[in-house]
């Protein structure tokens, strides 16, 4: 479950961002490189052709990928949010 909320920050943690944008960037380079290597992705509609499972799979891990890699890009937007938040305090 996705969930977007507007309004004042509740995450005041930048470890806790840190650490996100890590694994969502990581999970994204994982999916690219299993989108765009050569070996064959497992599995797929069984009444299908090989290639047409081989295309649409590679077609949704990348999306998922990017999308992945869009999280982590914003989780690095909340680290660095953070850390202006922090020194405008001081």
């Amino acid at each position: 479950m996705v969930k977007l909320q507007f309004g004042p920050r509740r995450n005041n943690s930048v470890i806790s961002a840190v650490l996100g944008a890590v694994v969502c960037l990581s999970l994204a380079a994982v999916g690219i490189y299993a989108s765009l290597g050569d070996a064959e992705l497992h599995g797929g509609i069984p009444f299908l052709p090989s290639a047409l499972n081989q295309a649409t799979g590679r077609v949704l891990v990348g999306g998922s990928a990017i999308f992945t890699g869009l999280l982590g890009v914003y989780a690095l937007y909340e680290t660095f949010a953070l850390l202006r938040e922090k020194r405008r305090s001081r």
